[in-house]
């Protein structure tokens, strides 16, 4: 019987096989509303677990919040089997929470056995047809390759998830086995129509997989800019207290692996750019920040920072 707890568990595994490191469960006595940590990519994460039979509120992008201050979190994360309400996705958006909606084990755990249990039965059809073919005097040449293409696909199948050319190969060898049976056995509509579901079963999970690898490089760019953002904050910062004037950071933008960062100021700084780059220079120099930057006037007011790697 799934609980909050083994839901923490299930939760613990999920990231494991989504790229997440170093992965431990915070005591549920005192989490602070952090249920799990988690590295990734050099990143620490927080996450709020939610299991709910309704619509996770805004309590529990609070709760992520206010937890990554006492665990010194890079990220904040809630992470549900359901959905987030209106409110929690508004909040979420203000105070750079990323949300995990409809991670269900119960779904997952099902079609993850049914799906096994079918690439198996198709393992054994084609060991059967290879077994009995082969004791054949005269065996098909053609039947014994579309068996060997069967079992291999199905084969692959269970490894779709791990590579997107795995998912690829095992759609290929399973078109070629529905070729070739088709070819030789057109009386046999049973075993054609069996084959027609095991491509159409291999063409979903295909689908799934890169549905997957899609959101992963969408997780990755949106953090890529939360952490780009964080960045032009922090620059904004240093400059206040070197200049003594209120710099606000406006919007940042990445473009072919360099980030240019858009301040304003209080005040007019435009004598100040060259002081501003060596400043900053030698703030990076002193912290070994392997960067370099470069500072361009907009106006008298306002001025882009372009950071790219050396």
């Amino acid at each position: 019987m799934m609980n909050g707890i083994s839901y923490e568990n299930y939760c613990a595994h999920w990231l494991k096989r989504n790229g997440y490191h170093n992965i431990q469960l915070t005591k549920a006595s005192r989490d602070q509303g952090i249920d799990i940590l988690a590295t990734k990519r050099g990143k620490l994460y927080g996450f709020q677990c939610k299991y709910y039979s309704s619509t996770v509120g805004n309590d529990a992008v609070q709760q992520a919040f206010s937890g990554t201050a006492y665990y010194g979190c890079d990220i904040a994360c809630v992470i549900t089997n359901t959905n987030f309400s209106k409110d929690a996705i508004e909040l979420a958006e203000e105070t750079d929470v990323l949300l995990f909606p409809n991670i269900d084990p119960d779904a997952d755990s099902l079609l993850h056995r049914l799906f096994n249990v079918i690439v198996f039965l198709f393992i054994s059809i084609g060991i059967v047809i290879l077994f009995y073919e082969s004791r054949l005097t005269q065996y098909n040449d053609t039947i014994v390759l579309a068996s060997i293409s069967l079992i291999l696909s199905s084969i692959l199948a269970l490894f779709t998830n791990a590579h997107l050319i795995i998912a690829y190969l095992s759609s290929f060898l399973s078109f070629c086995s529905l070729l070739l049976f088709y070819k030789e056995n057109l009386q046999n509509i049973w075993l054609f129509s069996l084959l027609l579901f095991h491509f159409c079963l291999d063409c979903k999970a295909l689908k799934k997989t890169m549905q997957n690898n899609q959101k992963k490089k969408e997780d990755l760019q949106l953090e890529t800019l939360q952490e780009a953002e964080q960045q032009g904050k922090y620059i904004a910062d240093i400059l206040k207290d070197e200049f003594h004037t209120n710099i606000t950071w406006n919007k940042t933008t990445i473009q072919n692996h360099t980030t240019i960062h858009t301040f304003h100021s209080a005040k007019d700084l435009s004598q100040d750019f060259a002081l501003m780059e060596y400043s900053f220079q030698q703030y990076a120099s002193y912290h070994q920040i392997q960067k370099t930057c470069s500072f361009m006037k907009l106006s008298p007011k306002s001025f882009t920072v372009t950071i790219k790697d050396k």
